[in-house]
C-alpha cells in the first residue's frame, strides 16, 4: 500500500496559513540573490522587527489565542494535538515559504530516532504529493557525522534544501560539528552563515534547556518554529488546534477505556518495595508503591518515600495498612546484600518484592482483553480494508524477551485460547502476529538506539520505517511490544487497541499513551478512513481501546487533569468513554468478578 495525502485539510491548511502569514510583507528573494561570499546560498528576509512581531500579534488574535506568550525573539510555536498531522504541517510550511519568499535552507531538530524515522519517512512518502503541488523537489539530507561533505553540500546548494538532525548531534562541545579542530569547525561557520530556518520537533523533549537553547543559538537561525502538542516553554503561539478542538471536529478517533483493577482494595495489603535510597551518614528511605485512598473515596496507586517511623496508614489515608510502621530500612549480608524494610507487625520485605500483589492475574487479564478488543476491532475494520494494530508498553522488557518471559507465555496462552474459541481451530504460527520493538545494550539497558537495534534491523525497519508494509493485509504482524522507545513521537493510524503492563499503576502520561493511536485508520488504498456524520456511539470504526490498569474514574480523572494542567484549568477537554459493561475486578485467588468480553 502507499499512503495517500490529502492537500486541502481545513485544521492543516490552517496552521499553515497562520506561520505563513507572520511574514507578510516581505518580498521574493530570487535565487540569484542568495549566495554569500560567493559560496555559501543563504536565507533572506527582508522584513522588519516591528513588521513581524505586529503580524504574529495580529495572528494570534485572528485565531483567538487568549494568551500568546509574546516575545521579542523570532519564535513562533504551533500547538496542534497528536495525531492531526504535525509533520505534514511543518513540511508543507516549508514548500510554502519557499514559494512564497524564497526561503529555502531548513534544519529540522528532532529529539530521538522514533522521531527521526517518522520524518524521514514522511519526507519519502509526501516527495510526488509536494512536486505535484508545488512543481518542486527538495533535497533532503540525514545528518551523519561521518558524512560531514553533505553538509557542506547543504550550505552552498542554491536548491530548496532540508537537513535533518537529533539533537544528540551538538548537544555538547566534544561534538564534531562544534569542534573547532576539524572540518566540523568550519562547517558551523558556514551554517552560521546560511541563516538556516530551524524547526523544532517536540521542543519539550529537552530542547528548551538554557544548554540547548545556547547551541541552537549557534546555528545563527533566522527564525525558528516549535511544534508540538504539548509545549512547555511556548513563545509567539500563532496557531492552536486542542485536544478538545480535535475530537469535536473529528480529526481524531475517539478514546474508550476497559478498565481492570484489583477488587477489594480496602481489604487487601498491596504493598511493592521498588528501590532503596542510601544517604551517607543519614538513614536510608525507601520507595513503595501503595494504594492511597482518594478525596472520593476512591484508590489511586502511588509511589510513596518512606523512612523510619512511617505509618503507612497515615501516608495514604487508607485503613488497610494499620498496623504497618517502618521498623528499620537496611541492608544485610543474611539476604547477600539485598536491602530491606522492615515492619512492626514483623513482616519484612526485599527490593523488587512485593506483598499482596497478583500481578499475573492482572497481566493476563489485560492481555485477554486487549486480545479480544482487537478482534472485535478487526471484524469491523477489515471488511473496509483497515488492517488494527494493538500496542503493548510494558515496563520490564525481560517479562517479553525472555523465551519463558510472563508477558511472553500469558499473550501466547491467551492469544492460542481466544483464537481457538473464535475460529474452531489452532493458530498456525503465533509467533509471526507478535514482535517487540526494543534492543539491549552491552550494559544490559534496553533501548532504541540505531547501534542496539542494528542486531533487529527488520522489526526496526517494519516498525518505523516502513509503516505501508506494516498496514498491509500480507503482514502478519498485528501486536507490538514495546519499553518506552515508542512512548513519544512513534504513532500509527491502525492501531486500534493500547495497553500498558506494569508492575504497578502506570506512571506513563495518559496522553502520551493515547497518542500513539489518536489518527484516524487508513484503508489499503492509502485513504483515510472518517466516520460519516451521525455514526452512532459504539458503532465507530475510529475508537480507541485503552485497556487499562485502575479503574475507569482513576484514568478518565488522570488524564483530564493532565490536559488541564498543559492547556489551562479552564480548558475544555474531550471526553472518554467507559467501555465495561460491569466492572472487571481481580481477586486475590486470581478470579475475576465479570464476564463482560
Amino acid at each position: 500500500m502507499k499512503f495517500l495525502f490529502e492537500p486541502n485539510l481545513a485544521h492543516q491548511r490552517e496552521a499553515v496559513d497562520a506561520i505563513v502569514k507572520v511574514f507578510e510583507g516581505a518580498p521574493y528573494t530570487r535565487p540569484e540573490e542568495r549566495f554569500w561570499n560567493g559560496e555559501v546560498s543563504r536565507n533572506i528576509l527582508k522584513l522588519p522587527h516591528d513588521d513581524w512581531y505586529a503580524n504574529a500579534q495580529a495572528v494570534a488574535k485572528e485565531n483567538s489565542i487568549e494568551d500568546p506568550a509574546s516575545c521579542q525573539e523570532p519564535d513562533f510555536t504551533i500547538e496542534m494535538e497528536t495525531g492531526t498531522g504535525k509533520t505534514y504541517v511543518y513540511l508543507r510550511t516549508i514548500f510554502e515559504l519557499n514559494r512564497r519568499y524564497g526561503l529555502h535552507k531548513f534544519l529540522i531538530v528532532v529529539p530521538s530516532v522514533a522521531i527521526r524515522e517518522g520524518t524521514l519517512t514522511q519526507l519519502r512518502q509526501t516527495k510526488q504529493h509536494f512536486s505535484e503541488l508545488y512543481a518542486t523537489v527538495a533535497e533532503v539530507i540525514e545528518y551523519d557525522s561521518k558524512k560531514l561533505p553533505q553538509v557542506r553540500g547543504f550550505c552552498v546548494s542554491n536548491h530548496l534544501s532540508i537537513m535533518v538532525m537529533n539533537k544528540q548531534a551538538f548537544d555538547s562541545d566534544k561534538k564534531i560539528i562544534n569542534d573547532e579542530e576539524r572540518d566540523g569547525g568550519n562547517l558551523l561557520e558556514m551554517l552560521q552563515q546560511v541563516q538556516p530556518i530551524i524547526i523544532m520537533d517536540e521542543p519539550q523533549e529537552g530542547m528548551d534547556t538554557e544548554n540547548m537553547q545556547k547551541r541552537l543559538a549557534a546555528f545563527n537561525p533566522l527564525f525558528k518554529l516549535r511544534f508540538s502538542a504539548t509545549h512547555r516553554t511556548p513563545k509567539n503561539i500563532v496557531h492552536q488546534l486542542t485536544p478538545y478542538d480535535a475530537y469535536n471536529r473529528g480529526l481524531v478517533k475517539k478514546i474508550g477505556v476497559l478498565s481492570i483493577h484489583e477488587s477489594n482494595t480496602q481489604s487487601n495489603v498491596s504493598i511493592e518495595f521498588r528501590k532503596i535510597k542510601l544517604n551517607g551518614n543519614k538513614e536510608p528511605t525507601a520507595t513503595l508503591q501503595l494504594n492511597q485512598r482518594l478525596v472520593g473515596g476512591d484508590f489511586k496507586s502511588k509511589a510513596f518515600t518512606v523512612k523510619r517511623g512511617d505509618d503507612l496508614e497515615d501516608k495514604t489515608k487508607n485503613p488497610v495498612y494499620h498496623g504497618w510502621v517502618v521498623e528499620d530500612i537496611g541492608t544485610t549480608d543474611i539476604f547477600d546484600g539485598d536491602a530491606y524494610v522492615k515492619f512492626t507487625n514483623g513482616e519484612q520485605l526485599e527490593e523488587g518484592r512485593g506483598h499482596g500483589i497478583d500481578k499475573e492475574a492482572i497481566f493476563r487479564e489485560q492481555i485477554r482483553r486487549a486480545i479480544q478488543a482487537h478482534f472485535k476491532h478487526k471484524e469491523r475494520v477489515a471488511p473496509i480494508g483497515i488492517k488494527p494494530l494493538s500496542l503493548f508498553f510494558i515496563d520490564r522488557v525481560a517479562n517479553y524477551v525472555a523465551e519463558d518471559g510472563l508477558i511472553r507465555r500469558l499473550f501466547t496462552e491467551e492469544y492460542k485460547a481466544i483464537f481457538e474459541k473464535k475460529f474452531g481451530r489452532a493458530p498456525e504460527n503465533i509467533a509471526d502476529v507478535h514482535n517487540g520493538y526494543f534492543a539491549q545494550t552491552s550494559a544490559g539497558e534496553f533501548t532504541d538506539s540505531e547501534r542496539s537495534m542494528a542486531t533487529n534491523k527488520e522489526i526496526y525497519d517494519k516498525i518505523l520505517r516502513d509503516k505501508e508494509t506494516l498496514l498491509s493485509f500480507e503482514e502478519p504482524l498485528e501486536f507490538i511490544f514495546s519499553h518506552s522507545a515508542l512512548g513519544v513521537g512513534w504513532d500509527n493510524p491502525n492501531v486500534f487497541t493500547i495497553c500498558t503492563l506494569n508492575e504497578s499503576e502506570s506512571t506513563i502520561k495518559k496522553r502520551q499513551e493515547i497518542g500513539r493511536g489518536l489518527r484516524l485508520s487508513v484503508k489499503q488504498d492509502g485513504t483515510r478512513y472518517r466516520d460519516p456524520e451521525g455514526t452512532k456511539e459504539g458503532q465507530e470504526v475510529n475508537l480507541l481501546t485503552v485497556v487499562a490498569n485502575q479503574s475507569y474514574h482513576a484514568f478518565a480523572s488522570t488524564y483530564q487533569e493532565e490536559l488541564r494542567e498543559e492547556l489551562g484549568k479552564g480548558s475544555k477537554t474531550p471526553p472518554t468513554r467507559d467501555l465495561n459493561k460491569t466492572p472487571i475486578k481481580i481477586t486475590r485467588t486470581g478470579r475475576f468478578d465479570s464476564d463482560d468480553c
